[in-house]
């Protein structure tokens, strides 16, 4: 980089902050805790030492109770939903298969596994499914 790309390089990709000395064959850059000085035609590197004193005044942070998930909730989200007779669907929620009839039934989980379940499809006679699972040990299935 010339000194004109420091000031736009960002775009492009972020570089560590440096500087050119008034030689124009030096630069100051930070790297590892230290203010290093380079030069460009020897490329020897020499540390600059510097001491900084500084009063900081610490304080309690904010904090706020969040909890991560409530125990029971309604999904918001539903995915792969297929309905083939429009009297029942069969989707995706919480990363696992449910079905419910239609128009006012109740959602129920359709297996116990613990791995994920995704892409839900009805054979043709529509009397059984065929869907992928996902678990970080066994990796994907399809079921």
């Amino acid at each position: 980089m010339n000194k004109d790309q420091q000031e736009a390089w960002a775009i492009f990709v972020v570089c560590t902050n440096f500087n050119w000395m008034p030689n124009d064959e030096d630069i100051v850059i930070w790297s590892g805790g230290k203010i290093n000085k380079i030069n460009i035609n020897s490329l020897n590197i020499s540390e600059i030492p510097f001491q900084a004193s500084a009063n900081i005044k610490i304080t309690r942070a904010v904090e706020f109770e969040t909890p991560v998930s409530a125990d029971n909730f309604d999904a918001k989200v539903i995915r792969h939903a297929l309905s083939p007779n429009e009297k029942s669907i069969l989707f995706n929620a919480l990363e696992h298969l449910y079905s419910m009839s239609l128009p006012n039934g109740k959602p129920k989980l359709l297996t116990t596994s613990n791995d994920f379940e995704f892409q839900p499809s009805f054979s043709p006679d529509e009397n059984s499914i065929i869907y992928v699972t996902w678990n970080d040990e066994n990796l994907g299935a399809i079921d």
